[in-house]
């Protein structure tokens, strides 16, 4: 994860069932090699994957906006 100016918050790997809480601060954004192994929550609604499976998704924006933009404004209510 990556925030404004490309400085880098957080770089792990992720076990399957592992989480990670994203901070709230805008700007952030997801750098992943496999988009479809990644869930996307939005206060507590699931929201789907990042992108397809194996899929490798370069700076999708971790705002919440942009969240739901790129689900059709789906916010699970």
């Amino acid at each position: 994860m990556q925030g404004l100016g490309g400085r880098i918050l957080q770089n792990r790997m992720l076990k399957p069932g592992d989480s990670y809480r994203v901070p709230n601060m805008v700007g952030l954004t997801l750098t992943t090699s496999n988009a479809g192994a990644v869930q996307v929550e939005l206060d507590g609604a699931v929201l789907g994957v990042a992108g397809r499976s194996q899929e490798t998704a370069d700076a999708i924006s971790l705002d919440p906006q942009s969240i739901m933009d790129r689900n059709g404004g789906n916010h699970g209510r």
